[in-house]
């Protein structure tokens, strides 16, 4: 499976990545058989998130024996404060059975009040900061479902500027598919945006 560097962070993950929502309706036993078949595939991205059910412990149970550094996991919280992000990403963690993860995102920030509330003192993002000091959270990141982009950027600017740095990346839309700033900014460039779109289908 080819792999690809995500951006400037440093991970290498494969072109394809596995997403924990569908294991949540399968048993136990048979959702562990498929992560380790996806792993057995060469597919070394998977995300998940604590309101997936119990698609986190089941990941866990499937990374047993697994070489940590050959992997990149992401998950997500919905908390909105530090004290609650922090408690999230600790039961991550916990359920998962590994020390850190590679991506956190604050999830479902859906709204200009949850990005004020996840953005403001005492924060959600503070708690995000707090776990990548401890280094329980490698890279920090942002998922919106309904936000509109536009008003969800004047509140992440500080967040998102290392974004801005690599946007004549061509790269940028397979390689940072998360990242809410990079698909607003490349619309800058229309011609640019266009050959990007072609790129990835």
């Amino acid at each position: 499976m080819e792999k690809l560097e995500f951006g400037k962070t440093g991970l290498w993950v494969s072109r394809v990545a596995m997403g924990g929502i569908p294991i949540m309706r399968l048993r136990k036993k048979e959702a562990v058989d498929v992560v380790k078949e996806v792993l057995g595939m060469g597919i070394n991205f998977i995300d998940t998130a604590t309101g997936y059910g119990d698609s986190e412990e089941k990941i866990g149970e499937a990374l047993k024996g697994k070489k940590r550094e050959d992997l990149v996991i992401a998950s997500k919280a919905p908390a909105s404060d530090k004290k609650t992000f922090l408690e999230h990403v600790d039961l991550s963690l916990k359920r998962m059975g590994i020390d850190y993860i590679d991506i956190y995102h604050l999830h479902g920030v859906n709204s200009e009040e949850k990005m004020k509330q996840v953005m403001g003192p005492g924060g959600a993002y503070e708690g995000l900061q707090e776990a990548i000091e401890r280094g329980e959270v490698r890279h920090a990141a942002f998922s919106s479902h309904h936000m509109p982009l536009q008003r969800a950027f004047e509140f992440i600017e500080p967040a998102v500027q290392k974004a801005r740095e690599c946007t004549e990346c061509e790269e940028c839309i397979e390689r940072c598919p998360y990242d809410l700033a990079i698909p607003e900014l490349l619309k800058k460039n229309t011609a640019f945006w266009e050959k990007c779109k072609r790129k990835v289908g």
